[in-house]
């Protein structure tokens, strides 16, 4: 539908998120997940969710895949974890004109169905 391709990842308790996967993409996993630094090697938080304040736009020490990777923010991201499992652009008006073409997420965690506007 956006002739673009996405991708969901999902973080040790925080940081889920949904992606555009651009030539060159490099989500910063490891060092970032949604918009939020891990700071040690163990990522998984003390209690599920990212509580601190700081905000990563552009990480530093990524891999640039030889000058040619870059980092992109995700689309979407979630501080407590959802367990984001699939993304479906609809293409039809089954749930109603006003959902059609429209980009849904599902997730393991609550079984929600999220839906993009």
């Amino acid at each position: 539908m956006s002739n673009k391709l996405w991708d969901s990842e999902n973080g040790p308790g925080y940081g889920d998120e949904i992606n555009i996967v651009e030539p060159g993409f490099n989500s910063g996993w490891l060092r970032v997940m949604g918009w939020w630094p891990v700071e040690n090697a163990q990522p998984l938080p003390p209690e599920r969710g990212y509580f601190g304040s700081k905000m990563v736009t552009i990480p530093n020490n990524l891999e640039t895949f030889a000058d040619k990777g870059r980092y992109s923010s995700p689309e979407f991201a979630w501080n407590m974890s959802v367990g984001v499992t699939a993304l479906e652009f609809l293409k039809n008006d089954t749930l109603g004109s006003q959902y059609q073409n429209d980009l849904f997420a599902a997730d393991y965690n609550n079984d929600y169905l999220y839906n993009s506007n």
